[in-house]
Parts: C-alpha cells; structure tokens; sequence
C-alpha cells in the first residue's frame, strides 16, 4: 500500500510538472532606478491574506516566481516610501519588463517624523487555515523555516539574533522575545516582517549601521485602543488558572500588561532575559536562585506560579520613557531516586522530596533625551529583590541526626540587586562619536544552604555582598562604510565579602581593580556586517598576595548576505572571566540535597578563560519552501574549575574542585526543511529534518589521579506533516527525536542512556471551534534499565460568540487519570563527575480543566 502511495505522488507530480505558472520581471521607479529588496508576493483572489509564492527583488530590481498552475491569482509588489501596486494574472507565462512603482507621500512624511527608518523587509507568511485567532506569535515565526525560535526565546534570521520586536514601527519589547512570543495573538496581527536594516533615532551611530529586528503590524481595530483577554479556568484534582492581558499600542504611547496564575506548570517568565539585564555581573547564589524561582523544575507533583508584568514606553519628538514592572511567586515539589555507582557495583542510593518557593520583584527604568539629534543622554535603573526558601527531606542521614532540612527564613525580599548606569554619547560630526559611561552595580544575597566554616563544624546560612564600579569612555571614527574604528578605556573596581550571618565571620574578601582597553575596526554594507575586537585586561588584586594578570581579550564577527536567500557568519572570540569568589569556600552544601563539595581557596584570584569559534551558514527560498542550515562550533575553556567525585558515607557524598588546564566541546547541527503542494487545492506536505553532535574532552580525578574524559552526544529528529485545505482537519504531524549520551573514562566506556520520544499531532479548526490532540511515547534506556511512557496532551475551544469562549484543556491525562501506569517522567544518566549518577524522576503533574476567555 506504501509502495502505491509513493508512485501515486510520482505519477501525479509528473502529470503536473508542466502545469506550472512562470513569473519574471523588473520593479524601477520613476527615475528608471531598480529598486533593490522590494517584496513581490502572490496571492488568490479567493483568499487574499494568503501568501502562495513569494519573491524579493536583487541589485537589479529582477524577480522570478515559479507556481502550480491555478485560476484567479495576482502578484503584490511593495516596498517601504512606495505605494503597493497589485497587477492580476491573465496568462500561463508572464514576463514583465518593467514594473514601476510610485512614491508614497505619506509613507515618507512618517519616515521624516519618527526617524526610524524602515527598509530591506522580508515579509513573513501567516497561514490562515492552519492557525486559529488565539494562536501565539511562537507559533506563527515556527511555521516559516526561515525564522529560527528557540523554547528560550532567542529568535534568529540567517544567522543574525533579533533581540527587538517592533509593533507598528515602534521598538516595544526589547530583549524580552518570550513576552512578545507567548502573548501576542494571530487575532491581532495584520503583517510580520523581518527588517534587515533598522535605524531608530535613539541610537546614536554612524549612519551605515543598522540592525535586524521584528515588525508587526497590528490591524486597525487593535490601535489606539485599549483592548484585553481574561480567562479562568478550573479542573480536577484542584487545578486552576487566571490570565489576563491588557494592551494599548500606539504612536506615543504603548502599555503592555500580563497577569498569569495557575498550578498547572505553565511558566510564562524567560530567565535569561531577566538575568541578561546585568551582563554576567550577578553571582552563582544569585544565578542558582533565579533558576529554580523562574525555571522551576520541569517535572514536578505540583506547582504554583504567579508572573504578572507591566510594560510602559512613552516616545516623543526628542525623548524616550520606558518603564518595566515585573513580578513573580513560585512554589514546587518534586521526587527524585539517585543512584550512584561506579563501573562495578552500586555505590549509594537515596529518595529525596525537595520543595522550595519563593518571591521575586523586579523593576527597570530607562530615559533617553536626544539633542538635536546628535547628543544622546541615557539613564538606566534596574532593581531585582527576592528570596528563595528550599526545603527536602531525604531516607539518608545527610543533617547528623536528622532527615530533613527546612530553612527557616521567611519570603521577605530581603535579597536585593541594584544597578545604575549613565551614558553619553555625542555625534561630533559625520566622521567622530564620543561616548562616556559609568555604571555602579550592588549585590546583597544570602545563600539559603547551609555551609561549613573555616573555624568550626557546624552549619549556617552565608551572605554575600558584592560592590562594583565601572567608568569608561569611547571614540568612534568613521572613514568609509566598509571602515569605522573604536577606541575604549575602562577601568574598573570590584570588591567581594562572604560572610556567616550569625557570627558575622568574614570567610572570603576579594577587592580587585580591573584595567580595560580595547581597539575594534567594524564595517557595514547592504551585504557585509564585521567588527574585529582586540585589546587587554589587567587584574590587579588587592588583597593576601596582591597578585596581577594581564590577559588578551580578542574577538571577530562577519556576517556576509550571499543574496536574499543565503548568509555566511563567522566568528571567533577570546575572554578572561574573574573566578565567582563563591567557588573559594572550604567546605558547602551543594544543591543536590546532600553533596559536600571541597574548594581550593586560591580560586578567588582565578581568571577562567574561553574561545569560542562558530560557522553558521543559512539557506532559505520562500518562493520554493525549501531552507536549510548548517552550524558548527568549538569551544575551549582553560584554567576553570570542576567537581571530582572523591568518597562517600552514611551522611555524604563527597567532590573536590579542581582547576584544570583545558576543556574542549565541539557541536555540530544540519538541519533542513521542504515544504511540497500539490493538487489544484494546494494540499501541503511538510517536511523537517536536523542532526547534530557534540563532543566533549576533558578531564576528571578518579583514584586520586587524572583521567581523560570523553562526553559524546547525538541527536536526530524528524518531523513530516500534512496540512491540507478544505478538508476536515487541518494539521496531521509525525514527529520522532533520539537523543544518545556515552561517556567513556580513559577510553573506556563507562556509561550510555538512549531518549526516543514520538508524537503524533491533530488539529482542526473552524470558524467557532478548535481542537488540538498531541499523543506521544518516550523511551529511556541505561546501562541497566529500561523505562517507558505512554500520554496524551489535547485542548478544545469553541467560540460563542465574538467575546466569550468555552474551553477544555488537558496535559498528561492518561497519568492524571491512571489508565497507563507511566509515572516515570524522566531519567538522566550522568558521568561528568567521574562516577555514574542516576537519576529518576516520577513526578509528573497532570491536569484536565474547563473555563471561560473573555475578550474586549
């Protein structure tokens, strides 16, 4: 029967090759100049919103469209300051010689006003059969291949991050792509575009450099208004869910609020575009905190979590007020069976339950004031305060006498981060930029695991107190488009205290002043995008034996747009990292429960050292549905520290740091997808595929000795769907993912763990109702065991009227409800310590609910 489909396609594609539609031609404007980068689309009468085929004009204003044969079609063709112009397809094979376009007054008259210049726009296809009005942007960016989102938020297009989402022209989130992706809606949205070459006003430059950003454009009825959804929703077992948006978008004024809570594990905050916010500055308490505040744990028994979030920006002729408001409450618990072991018997085993919650709150201000667009003062505020209360209790005697550990610190905010930066940056003329800087950062965190003294055995909470103070000063010269040289001195003063918060005893002090000079060379054109960074850091430390290091940061970016459908980025980079002083410590508590680590106190004068080498080449042809991309990546880290596994008893497992000289890591990834129509209807296949590798060298102290240590990981996925129009559903997807793990000590293989996950996905829509079911079954495989998990996922909505919906919604039901006894929802199997960690996870939280959305 397989065998008769394949041919069926053969022989139906065969029949059709020659029932193909042939576009080419030539967009000018008046002044006969081609006009490079302008968007020609098809479209069918019938369903206009649709993009069919899609094209973008080269150096010469020419474009080329290839498309199935069908009646009633016509090309689009617009391009930012000129008006659209439509042209309706009467033939088989249409050539046109010149197309011209004309010059929009009113486009123009809004570049002039807001200076925000728009330009080189890829304009994204938004399939209207396939997403329903509450599916998110996520979704939307995720269906064009060309666009690449990670889970974490980073959103990329050939190659080039995109860190700033515009709505209607004007930047509103900003290093915040999760807010952007999980709740703008397809109901809002009228046109998605990526801009290769955005220039806001309120960033202060030469005028060659640009950047990518995100443009969506809201449809009329959802500008200058304030309009909001809010749903609830309640289920079996207690489960529960509130959500509310509010939004206003417009010109001068755009205000964004979200509200999310619920006990159903759904997360609506991005860590890292939290932490992001001070640039590596923060400690690992502070780091290791926000994590399991944010992040959770990804299979717990319960979980409670709160985000709510208010985003203002106020944008007038000269000035720029944004303020962001951020709060968050978790609370979690999960269960966990550890197994360690070495490659002959099993050494220790354990159950632990761990819970933990907490507060977080966090505020950020910014204020630019531009002077006759040439002087640019800049303010900014950010403010995180928060607390975090763990507790677990264990079947092994980890606390003497006791099983269990519970802090007794209340959720007060009583830790806190504070940074302050100002800056000014002056346009002296069309050749020199001048900018000065100076930030002041303040950490106040209290480490909620206990820890050992220096001068005594029993346990207590740490605090930590970090103060650091950054001045520098900057100067831009411009020769040409292709050469723009930087010179930047900045001098630095850091000072680090850890003490206990009941004897107030000092254990660590590190005050250091750090030396930094760089010369960068950086260039930009339509086509190419580089910067060479080059320069030196001078450690000075002030405190025991006042040692100094000079290191050589350095670092290349090139980025080179082969045309409109292929990029090739290179990049290499060097950095110097002051040791966290926290790794200094005699003797603490890990967060593994019960793990005692040993430290090497002369870490705290360690600077840690990476490389960093990455090709990254992209592929994408809208007009073909057919992208690929290939990346490879290598690291070294040198003079950086890791755990051993050393010994173990009743009470404890015990590791010592070590600093070793290198670390290698070299990952690699292919991935590609095609998208195939056929049949006059345009049914649609979709097909996916990526593979990648990464492998690790390193070593590892076993026996009191060092021994090399080989990590090799392989990952393959592929993912094939159907997505047809006009029949009863609308999406059909097979998905399938294995992931393998071997470690190997001394060449020999120590341990291996096996992951395959399937899913199998339906959806079908209409115009009141939605229905989605996601079923999947995973595979855990060990050295010595084998673990499996059948469930199911699905939701339905249905639209009562243009305001009110219903709603059901279910995750892990066949869990929730015990038709399959699947209660193992992960299992890791880890060799980097130098001995096997197994890890069993049984938690799995499940829910089935019903409730109302609310829309106005």
């Amino acid at each position: 029967m397989r065998y008769f489909f394949l041919l069926f396609i053969c022989f139906n594609s065969l029949g059709q090759s020659s029932q193909f539609l042939d576009i080419k031609g030539r967009v000018i404007d008046k002044e006969n100049n081609p006009l490079d980068g302008a968007n020609v689309t098809l479209h069918s009468v019938a369903d206009s919103i649709r993009i069919r085929a899609y094209s973008i004009t080269g150096l010469d204003g020419r474009f080329h469209i290839k498309f199935q044969l069908a009646s009633n079609l016509y090309i689009k063709i617009s391009f930012i300051g000129f008006k659209e112009k439509k042209i309706y397809l009467t033939s088989k094979s249409i050539d046109f010689d010149n197309i011209i376009l004309e010059e929009s007054s009113q486009n123009l008259r809004e570049v002039v006003v807001s200076i925000n210049e728009i330009r080189d726009t890829t304009t994204l296809k938004i399939d209207t059969l396939k997403f329903s009005n509450d599916s998110k942007l996520r979704e939307i960016l995720k269906d064009n291949k060309e666009i690449e989102v990670n889970d974490q938020g980073g959103i990329s297009f050939q190659g080039i991050p995109i860190n700033k989402i515009l709505i209607n022209k004007k930047a509103v989130f900003i290093n915040q792509n999760t807010l952007a992706l999980d709740n703008l809606t397809n109901e809002m949205i009228e046109k998605i575009q990526v801009v290769s070459n955005y220039k806001n006003k309120f960033n202060v430059d030469f005028d060659n450099f640009t950047e990518t950003v995100l443009n969506v454009d809201t449809k009329n009825n959802f500008r200058g208004i304030l309009k909001g959804i809010t749903e609830g929703g309640l289920g079996h077992q207690e489960a529960a869910t509130i959500k509310s948006n509010l939004f206003f978008f417009s010109d001068k004024l755009n205000v964004f609020f979200t509200q999310n809570t619920n006990n159903i594990q759904e997360r609506g905050s991005n860590r890292n575009e939290v932490s992001s916010r001070y640039e590596g500055n923060a400690s690992t308490f502070y780091t290791s905190k926000l994590t399991t505040l944010i992040d959770g744990e990804e299979n717990v028994r319960n979980d409670k979590f709160n985000s709510t979030y208010l985003l203002l920006k106020q944008e007038k002729e000269s000035s720029l007020k944004s303020l962001n408001l951020g709060f968050n409450f978790s609370e979690w618990e999960n269960f966990q069976e550890i197994v360690i072991s070495n490659q002959d018997m099993i050494l220790t085993t354990e159950k632990t339950t761990k819970n933990e919650s907490g507060n977080f709150l966090y505020a950020d201000f910014n204020f630019k004031k531009l002077q006759k667009e040439k002087t640019l003062l800049n303010y900014n505020l950010n403010l995180d305060l928060l607390n975090v209360s763990p507790s677990w209790t264990t079947d092994k005697e980890v606390f003497s006498t006791q099983q269990s550990f519970n802090n007794t610190s209340n959720l007060a905010l009583e830790d806190f981060l504070l940074k302050n930066s100002f800056s000014t940056k002056k346009n002296i003329n069309s050749k020199f930029i001048w900018e000065i800087e100076i930030t002041h950062f303040l950490e106040n965190i209290t480490y909620d695991i206990n820890a050992l003294t220096i001068s005594n055995t029993f346990s207590q909470s740490l605090k930590q107190i970090a103060n650091q103070l950054i001045g520098a000063t900057s100067v831009s010269y411009k020769k040409n488009n292709l050469l723009n040289i930087d010179m930047k001195a900045s001098i630095s003063r850091q000072y680090d205290r850890l003490y206990t918060t009941i004897e107030r005893e000092d254990l660590l002090k590190r005050e250091v002043n750090i030396l930094n000079n760089t010369f960068v060379i950086r260039g930009q054109t339509k086509k190419i995008n580089y910067f060479v960074k080059a320069g030196f850091q001078k450690y000075f430390f002030l405190t025991q034996n006042k040692k100094s290091h000079l290191k050589f940061p350095a670092s290349i970016s090139f980025n080179y747009r082969i045309s409109n459908k292929k990029s090739i980025n290179i990049s290499f980079e060097n950095t110097y990292t002051l040791e966290n002083i926290e790794n200094s410590l005699p003797l603490l508590l890990g967060e593994n429960f019960n793990f005692f680590q040993t430290f090497d106190t002369s870490l705290k004068q360690n600077v840690n050292n990476k490389q960093n080498a990455v090709l990254h080449y992209a592929y994408g042809n809208i007009a073909k549905s057919s992208y690929a991309n290939f990346l490879f990546s290598f690291t070294r880290s040198g003079q950086f520290s890791q755990d051993s596994f050393t010994s173990f008893d009743d009470n404890f497992n015990f590791f010592q740091k070590d600093v070793f000289d290198e670390w290698t890591t070299t990952y690699s990834k292919i991935s590609y997808a095609k998208e195939l129509y056929f049949s006059k209807k345009d049914h649609r296949f979709q097909f996916g595929s990526s593979i990648s590798a990464f492998v690790t060298n390193n070593e590892i102290r076993q026996d009191s000795k060092l021994m090399p240590l080989n990590i090799k990981q392989a990952e393959f996925e592929f993912k094939i769907g159907f997505i047809p129009q006009n029949l009863f559903f609308n999406e059909l997807s097979l998905t399938a993912n294995f992931i393998t793990n071997n470690f190997f000590i001394q060449n020999e293989q120590v341990n291996t763990n096996l992951n395959a996950k399937y899913s199998f996905l339906f959806r079908r829509q209409s115009k009141r109702m939605n229905f989605l079911f996601d079923t999947y079954f995973e595979k855990f495989n060990t050295n010595t065991d084998n673990f499996e998990r059948l469930d199911t996922d699905f939701s339905v909505s249905y639209q009562v009227n243009k305001q009110l919906s219903i709603f059901v919604k279910s995750k892990s039901l066949l869990n929730l409800l015990g038709i399959r006894g699947n209660n193992t929802a992960e299992v890791l199997n880890n060799s980097s310590n130098g001995i096997n960690i197994k890890t069993i996870n049984n938690s799995i939280l499940g829910y089935l609910l019903t409730g109302v959305q609310f829309k106005f």
